[in-house]
């Protein structure tokens, strides 16, 4: 039997239905995610994978945090305002030669992985030190949910 991780859904209980439905809004918005580093994918995935179980009947309460006060219609709003700029987000991005300008692409993308990952407040008005440390404490106290590999379940092959 698999063992839970922090966001008490282990790999082999996800819903197959709701992951096609992923899958598909995922591509629908962002295309193929193989050109973006892995960590990045796989946020993205955990984050159209609430998204898509907060808006349809078969919601996994794990996948958006169990245990935790829900205000109806709050997690689905945030998830909502989440998808909506993500694509933008990607986009800008992909505009970025990473060969040509690597220190920038990597600011974008820890800009990014700080808001959809780690959900740090106001990143973008942050050093990234600070931010790195606010990472550290996010993940000591289980307050990262994601799934460690769920960007493979999706297959973007």
């Amino acid at each position: 039997m698999k063992e839970p991780n922090k966001v008490g859904l282990d790999m082999g209980s996800i819903d197959q239905e709701t992951l096609n439905v992923c899958k598909k809004v995922m591509h629908a918005d962002l295309g193929s995610v193989k050109d973006l580093p892995v960590e990045l994918a796989n946020s993205l995935a955990n984050l159209y994978y609430r998204f898509v179980c907060l808006t349809t009947d078969s919601c996994c309460e794990e996948s958006v945090g169990r245990g935790r006060p829900q205000v109806p219609g709050l997690e689905t709003a945030k998830a909502l305002a989440a998808v909506e700029v993500v694509p933008q987000m990607i986009n800008e991005l992909r505009s970025i030669d990473r060969t040509a300008k690597p220190l920038k692409y990597r600011a974008v993308y820890e800009l990014i992985i700080d808001y959809i990952k780690y959900d740090i407040k106001d990143a973008n008005n942050k050093p990234l030190l600070m931010r790195i440390v606010e990472r550290f404490i996010k993940k000591a106290r289980g307050q990262v949910k994601e799934l460690p590999d769920l960007i493979s379940k999706l297959d973007f092959g």
